[in-house]
């Protein structure tokens, strides 16, 4: 009789065990289920990204032989300024001159600092 008890007893424990496991592997399904959704979303995404940035390249791209005419045709020597924009030495800040995106700068060959390019950096402000 009590060996009948102790058997009830110790089912009922792998039986209550048993659904918590149950609970827990339902868990890690959705879990799991989430984390691929959240994934597919990522790549979804990196597609989207990889898009854009070839769209960009093919629209930057042909202007980068113009670009290097209008600044040889200028005379200027700073590929990331726009003439008659000009330093401290004699140029307004008002409005800083748009430069170009360090990728640019790079994919160019434009590796020199600014302080190189100006001559040691006796402009006063950051913006040229």
């Amino acid at each position: 009789m009590r060996a009948n008890e102790d058997l009830k007893e110790n089912m009922a424990i792998v039986e209550r065990r048993n659904d918590l496991l149950q609970a827990e592997l339902e868990e890690l399904r959705a879990v799991v289920e989430q984390t691929e959704r959240a994934r597919k979303l990522a790549e979804q995404e990196l597609l989207e990204a990889g898009e854009r940035v070839q769209l960009l390249h093919s629209q930057v791209r042909p202007r980068v032989p113009l670009r290097r005419e209008v600044i040889s045709t200028q005379g200027h020597s700073n590929p990331g300024k726009i003439a008659g924009v000009g330093c401290s030495r004699g140029g307004d800040h008002g409005s800083p001159p748009p430069r170009a995106p360090q990728s640019l700068q790079r994919w160019e060959g434009v590796s020199e600092s600014h302080e190189a390019r100006e001559g040691g950096g006796n402009c006063p402000t950051a913006t040229c």
